[in-house]
């Protein structure tokens, strides 16, 4: 291990892991024998000496294997922690400000720790801190091939460095799906990975998974491999287990019980992230907000339609959608973006089941902000009658329509439930006075108010008010 940790560190390549591991035997019976005290920067700074091999000498040549240039320590498991970097000799830490999703999703990967769960910021460890803005697009299959600039422009504070924890150190995977919250479950103990038997197999269970992936609640417990078969052994779905993230966490680390099922009965699950509509006028209107990993972030408009907004509006119980409005029309978002190209078939039952770029996946700015407005938010206007609603013939009578929660103006129409009358008032404001200076006999009967809200390309109908009885009496 002296040795090896020489030639890992004059190739800049972290510590070594592992030794003597068959690369094959070269032709050459002519090599070196080599002895370093572990400290040298340089392979040609050991002692050497000359060796000839024969025939049926079983030397083997030397051959190493190096941890890389990257590592995560001071984790529960080696792919969760303070993210530190090899370079010129020694281990460093990263500037937390300059580190994102995509540099860990290649940390991750290079790791074979799968992909990133989500950003943790840790105390100061050893070596020093790296300022450099590390600029990866995610893609590349190690750290030392990202692009990097000096980070001239700022003072990185040492007290804070980058971490990830990475999917490879939680205790339960979802696999075999194109959605990061959807597909086969998978446990883990120590480094192996187990499909769960779908007998015993509950929502209830489901949705314990679910909350340790921070992917909001479970809508579907699928079994029979719905998310295909896997490997390996099969473990039990206890309630033990199950029961919550603690105690699923906790067998994690003393092991599952086993079961006696095929891949044939893999457990799987869908879990719906949580939506919310912000900012609009009513309950049911409002910008696009999705609850992932903890954070809430917006939704690009790129090929927003009503079939999308429409999902949207059946999962937060608000009805249909009658308008799927773009450019952040209920103002811009914060947060990331963490749907793009969103496209549903209208029958989803959650937004996050359409067909999308994956979570954070997105080219977008909080302008390009999706929102929706839901037939079921719509206040029905109200109606009140002044004086009375009965009062004498020839009796000045005036009939207000009025919307509580509205903030803009729009058309108010007043109709009688009977026949074809109407009048029909435009107002700023969020309510219209309709007058009958001199009443008869004819205008007795009940009425209701209307509302249309008028965008820029559409008008938005809201549900008729509730009636109200005007009564005309003789003098």
């Amino acid at each position: 291990m002296n040795e090896a940790a020489v030639v890992c560190r004059e190739m800049n390549c972290g510590d070594p892991v592992k030794i003597s591991e068959s690369f094959g035997k070269g032709r050459d019976l002519r090599g070196y024998e080599i002895r370093c005290n572990g400290r040298e920067s340089s392979l040609t700074q050991c002692t050497f000496r000359d060796h000839t091999r024969s025939i049926t000498d079983g030397t083997e040549d030397a051959s190493v294997v190096c941890s890389g240039n990257v590592r995560l320590t001071g984790g529960s498991t080696r792919c969760d922690g303070r993210v530190e970097i090899y370079d010129k000799g020694q281990w460093g830490t990263v500037c937390a400000e300059s580190w994102d999703m995509n540099d860990a999703a290649v940390v991750c990967r290079q790791l074979d720790c799968g992909s990133p769960h989500k950003l943790i910021q840790l105390g100061p460890g050893t070596g020093q801190t790296r300022n450099d803005q590390i600029e990866c697009n995610g893609k590349e299959p190690t750290l030392n091939q990202c692009p990097q600039r000096p980070g001239l422009d700022r003072t990185c504070d040492t007290t804070v460095v980058a971490g990830v924890s990475c999917t490879g150190s939680l205790a339960v995977r979802l696999v075999n799906s194109t959605d990061e919250c959807s597909g086969r479950v998978e446990v883990r103990h120590g480094e192996q990975w187990h499909a769960v038997c779908d007998t015993d197999w509950t929502l209830s269970k489901a949705g314990v998974v679910c909350e340790l992936l921070e992917c909001g609640r479970a809508v579907n417990a699928p079994g029979a491999a719905f998310f295909g078969q896997g490997s390996g052994s099969v473990v039990e779905a206890s309630t033990s287990c199950f029961h919550s993230v603690t105690s699923l966490q906790e067998c994690s680390v003393k092991g599952f019980t086993r079961e006696d099922c095929g891949h044939e009965h893999d457990a799987g699950v869908l879990c719906a992230a949580q939506v919310r509509l912000v900012d609009g006028s009513v309950e049911c209107s409002g910008r696009v907000e999705v609850f992932y990993k903890g954070q809430w972030g917006t939704v690009c408009d790129d090929d927003w339609e009503m079939s999308d907004a429409d999902v949207v509006c059946r999962q937060l119980d608000c009805g249909h959608a009658i308008s799927a409005p773009l450019s952040a029309h209920f103002g811009r978002g914060s947060g990331p973006v963490w749907l793009d190209n969103v496209a549903c078939s209208g029958q989803e039952s959650a937004l996050t089941h359409c067909s999308h770029d994956g979570f954070g996946e997105n080219n977008c700015g909080h302008d390009e902000d999706a929102s929706v407005i839901c037939l079921g938010g719509q206040q029905k206007p109200k109606i009140t009658i002044s004086p009375a609603a009965e009062v004498k013939w020839g009796d000045k009578v005036e009939i207000t329509c009025t919307l509580v929660t509205e903030r803009m103006g729009g058309r108010f129409l007043l109709k009688k439930t009977q026949g074809s009358f109407q009048m029909e008032k435009f107002s700023d404001h969020a309510s219209a006075t309709f007058v009958f200076p001199k009443v008869d006999f004819s205008q007795k009967g009940s009425y209701y108010c209307e509302y249309q809200k008028v965008l820029a390309s559409e008008v938005i109908y809201y549900p008729q008010g509730n009636p109200a009885d005007l009564s005309v009496v003789g003098q």
